[in-house]
C-alpha cells in the first residue's frame, strides 16, 4: 500500500471538464470526465440559498413495496473554499427483487477526488450489471459462497482500479492516481440476502426484521486522525500477509443471509450523528471503535420520513441530515447518506431532533 491519505479537506481542487470512463473489460474504453448524465432516480441540483443544505446530489424512489432516499450534501468547509462535493452515491434496481446501492467519498487531500469518487461509482455499477448478467445467481435464486463473493468483488476493484490508471496516462495533463482517490462501499440487497463489499472508510448497516439494527463493515481506520485506504492505493500489491487495514483485509466482503428490512450506506461525515463509534474500554484501558448503529437517530429518522412522500420526503431528508442536532450542525465534512425501507410496521414517529447526540462520538 503506497500509505495512508488524510481526508483533510485542506487542499483546493482544480475543477475542468475532460472525460469519463464508459466502458468494462472487453468493452471499448473511452475517456470522458464531463458532468455524468444523471439516471431517472438521480438529479444533481446545487441550492444557493445559505439557510438551506447544499445538495450536490439526490436520489428518490417510492414505490408500493420500497422508497429509496439519499443525498450528498456539500461540507460547509468546502462551501467556504468554493469547492465540489467530493462524495458520490447510486442506486439502481437490477430486477427480480435485486437492488444495488453504492456509495464513495473522495480523499480531501486528493485534487481530483470529486472526479474519483463520480467515475468510481459508476464503474463500479457497471461491473455488478455485468456480474449479475454473466453470473447464475438470480437464475438460481441464490447467493455466492463468501470465497467466491470475495474474488468477484476484489477482481472488480482491481479491474476499475486498473481501467482507471490506463485512462489517466492518456490525459494531457499532470495528474496522476493518487488525485483521484476514493473510498467505495457496495451493497447488493437480493431476495436471498445481501451481498457487501468495501475499500475505504464509512458506515454500512441494516435492520432486522426484529427491528435490530446491524453493522456491516468495518471501516479501514488508520492510526492517524481520518486516515483510511482508497481504490487508487496499492492495496491489490500481491503480499504475505494479505493486506489488512485496522485488522480488516482490503477488500473487505460479507455474504450475509437476512433479508433487510431497512438498510443504510454513509460517508464518514455523517458518523459523528447516526453511528456510535468512539467509547473507552476500561478492559482495555483504551478507546476502541463500537461500530454500532446508533438506532436512537436511525429509528426516528425513518420514521418521520415514512410519513412524508414526494419533495416534502427528501426535503426533510437534507434537512434533518444537515440539521437535526449539535454534531449534524458543526459537521465540515461532506455528507453523503443512501438509505432504503423495504418495509415494517409503522410505529409512532418522532424526530430524530427530539433525541440526543450521539453520545460516544
Amino acid at each position: 500500500m503506497d500509505g495512508l491519505h488524510v481526508k483533510d479537506n485542506t487542499n483546493e481542487l482544480h475543477v475542468c471538464n475532460q472525460e469519463e470512463i464508459t466502458g468494462l473489460e472487453e468493452e471499448s474504453l473511452e475517456c470522458n470526465f464531463q458532468q455524468e448524465v444523471i439516471e431517472y432516480n438521480q438529479e444533481e441540483e446545487p441550492v444557493n440559498q445559505p439557510e438551506v443544505p447544499t445538495v450536490s446530489l439526490k436520489t428518490q424512489v417510492e414505490s408500493s413495496s420500497k422508497w429509496v432516499l439519499g443525498v450528498s450534501l456539500l461540507g460547509r468547509s468546502h462551501k467556504e473554499k468554493e469547492t465540489p462535493c467530493q462524495d458520490f452515491h447510486i442506486y439502481e434496481d437490477l430486477g427480480d427483487g435485486w437492488n444495488v446501492f453504492i456509495i464513495s467519498d473522495g480523499a480531501g487531500s486528493a485534487r481530483e477526488s470529486h472526479r474519483g469518487s463520480r467515475m468510481t461509482c459508476n464503474l463500479m455499477l457497471r461491473a455488478i450489471r455485468k456480474l449479475l448478467e454473466k453470473s447464475q445467481w438470480k437464475l438460481q435464486q441464490d447467493l455466492p459462497s463468501d470465497i467466491d463473493w470475495y474474488i468477484e468483488f476484489s477482481n472488480i476493484c482491481r479491474g476499475i482500479k486498473s481501467m482507471i490508471e490506463e485512462q489517466i496516462e492518456t490525459l494531457d495533463e499532470p495528474v496522476s492516481s493518487k488525485d483521484f482517490n476514493a473510498t467505495i462501499q457496495v451493497l447488493i440487497v437480493s431476495p436471498n440476502g445481501m451481498l457487501v463489499g468495501h475499500i475505504g472508510d464509512g458506515r454500512m448497516g441494516f435492520q432486522d426484521n426484529d427491528g435490530i439494527w446491524h453493522s456491516l463493515i468495518i471501516p479501514h481506520k488508520g492510526e492517524e486522525a481520518n486516515s483510511t485506504v482508497f481504490l487508487m492505493n496499492r492495496w491489490d500489491k500481491p503480499r504475505i500477509p494479505a493486506a489488512k487495514m485496522n485488522g480488516v483485509h482490503i477488500p473487505e466482503t460479507r455474504v450475509v443471509n437476512s433479508i433487510p428490512a431497512k438498510v443504510v450506506l454513509m460517508t464518514d461525515g455523517c458518523e459523528n450523528f447516526s453511528w456510535k463509534c468512539v467509547a473507552y474500554n476500561e478492559e482495555k484501558g483504551q478507546y476502541i471503535d463500537r461500530n454500532e448503529p446508533f438506532e436512537s437517530f436511525l429509528n426516528p429518522l425513518f420514521e418521520k420520513l415514512d410519513y412524508l412522500t414526494g419533495e416534502e420526503k427528501l426535503e426533510k431528508y437534507s434537512s434533518l441530515l444537515n440539521s437535526a442536532n449539535d454534531a449534524c450542525v458543526t459537521e465540515q465534512d461532506d455528507r453523503t447518506m443512501l438509505i432504503c425501507n423495504y418495509g415494517l410496521q409503522r410505529e409512532k414517529h418522532m424526530c430524530p431532533t427530539e433525541g440526543q447526540n450521539n453520545p460516544t462520538t
